[in-house]
């Protein structure tokens, strides 16, 4: 079947091309351009994952440990690894109350040419 086009109106002509191609091209660059930046997010952001995980492992251990264990004895304490990490913590006794022990955990870990760290505190009461 034929068709019957009316002057000027056969398509697209070259340059409308060309101009669509160079447009799509800056686009696609700056998709790509954010593409390392976002695997980039998505380390720290599961390395902060694993650092909490951790963190509050350690704690979840304090809990099943009975009143007289070592590891809940005043002071600083560790450091202990884990994977890449390393755990430490500080138990402060009669804090904020009688029989009340305070426990900072920090978790640390290699980021490039620094170290990165996250903290959490609990009481216990034993």
């Amino acid at each position: 079947m034929r068709q019957n086009f009316a002057k000027g109106q056969a398509g697209f002509s070259m340059i409308e091309l060309m101009v669509s191609t160079v447009m799509l091209a800056f686009v696609i660059t700056g998709i790509a351009t954010l593409y390392p930046r976002a695997m980039a997010y998505s380390v720290q952001s599961r390395q902060l994952s694993r650092a909490f995980a951790i963190a509050h492992g350690k704690i979840e251990e304090f809990y099943r440990m009975p009143g007289n264990a070592a590891a809940l004895s005043a002071g600083n304490h560790g450091p202990e690894p884990r994977e890449n990490f390393t755990c430490t913590w500080n138990v402060q006794w009669d804090y904020p109350i009688a029989k009340m022990r305070r426990v900072t955990v920090g978790v640390t870990w290699p980021t490039g040419a620094s170290m990165d760290s996250v903290g959490v505190v609990t009481y216990i009461l034993k």
